[in-house]
């Protein structure tokens, strides 16, 4: 549905960055142009500035593969985070590792993409999005390639890090790029698209892990994400929106700082104490060190004048019910990829003390 310019004017909005028709006419400023009925050329609503005050403008093939890219990257994404539940056991006795040992690169790869996320709109910014985009793809494929040629558990867990590094990088960026691509008359729709892979990763992932298992070889669970990776490494070079805006600032490091450490140490507290034989004592350390990192991070962030992320933007009504919307089912259905984990860890100690059952 089309909006004029004058509408959004009056409610406050900025103009939408949609297509319209008309002839452009070169600006007298130079590196914008206006159409013939005076308001913004199509190239012009749909470009973001570039660090050196050009503007890179989506054609309608961009436009077309854009979702595609990114629904394949979030794919990969969530399946790499699903797809070794059911592999674990194989994984294990091949490493001469302990099932219950190999937790590690499922946590890893969670908490590297969680920890990583908050940094990604700021390296698109400062370096444009296809750049990082390429590279995210690049640290994912290579992880990958890494993970099925780890010889132990230590290497394993590195390339699990490496991945997770990529995937934090993949699809925030990714989005960020349909937001400034699409009109906003398309968003919802262009977004609903690539959110698919989201419901089926988790629904896939242990079961393609568990049928390359059995019919292949557990390598197999990270080679299959190669062909992917050069794919979209290949198209992006072509049809990845380079769209950048140039930082006032600098990074908050600090804050990335305390969010990282925060994260990091409140993960250790809850699984230390299970699996890595953590005493109760250390895990609390551990835990009262995440929350006060927690709490330093977000007094920290509403007096800063650039955070990682501002607590202001929970103030915007939309913004809270989204996330309240959307971390609703994400809380129901996310500890389902946990699930085959446990069903294995308690299988392997019946086989190993049935008289305890």
């Amino acid at each position: 549905m089309a909006t004029s310019d004058s509408d959004h004017r009056d409610s406050g909005d900025p103009p939408l960055t949609g297509i319209s028709e008309g002839r452009k006419v070169p600006s007298a400023a130079g590196g914008a142009s206006v159409s013939a009925q005076g308001g913004p050329s199509p190239a012009a609503q749909i470009c973001a500035p570039n660090i050196d005050g050009g503007c890179s403008s989506p054609d309608a093939r961009t436009l077309a593969i854009l979702p595609w890219l990114v629904s394949i990257a979030f794919l990969m994404q969530m399946l790499d985070s699903t797809i070794v539940t059911t592999a674990i056991p194989v994984i294990a006795k091949d490493l001469g590792e302990s099932p219950l040992h190999l937790q590690a690169i499922v946590i890893c790869y969670l908490l590297t993409a969680a920890v990583l996320i908050p940094a990604s709109g700021w390296l698109a910014d400062r370096f444009g999005t296809r750049r990082v985009f390429i590279l995210a793809i690049f640290l994912f494929t290579l992880g990958s390639l890494f993970c099925a040629l780890a010889p132990n558990l230590k290497i394993l867990v590195a390339a699990r890090v490496l991945q997770g590094a990529g995937g934090a990088l993949m699809v925030p960026v990714g989005r960020l790029a349909v937001l400034k691509s699409f009109p906003r008359g398309e968003i919802v729709k262009v977004l609903s698209f690539i959110s698919i892979p989201a419901m089926l990763g988790p629904l896939g992932g242990p079961v393609l892990g568990g049928f390359l298992v059995q019919y292949t070889s557990w390598p197999w669970i990270f080679l299959i994400n190669l062909p992917f990776g050069i794919l979209g490494a290949v198209l992006s070079l072509r049809y990845f929106p380079d769209l950048r805006d140039k930082p006032e600032l600098g990074f908050d490091w600090w804050g990335f700082a305390l969010f990282g450490a925060g994260m990091i140490c409140l993960s250790l507290a809850l699984e230390g104490p299970g699996d890595m034989g953590m005493g109760n004592s250390t895990a609390l350390a551990l835990a009262v060190a995440g929350f006060l990192g927690m709490f330093v991070f977000w007094r920290r962030a509403g007096r800063v004048r650039e955070p990682l992320f501002s607590p202001g933007m929970f103030r915007t009504r939309s913004f809270s019910v989204g996330l309240a919307e959307t971390s609703a089912p994400g809380c129901a259905t996310g500890p389902c990829r946990f699930l085959p984990r446990c069903f294995c860890r308690w299988a392997w100690a019946i086989r190993r003390s049935p008289r305890a059952f």
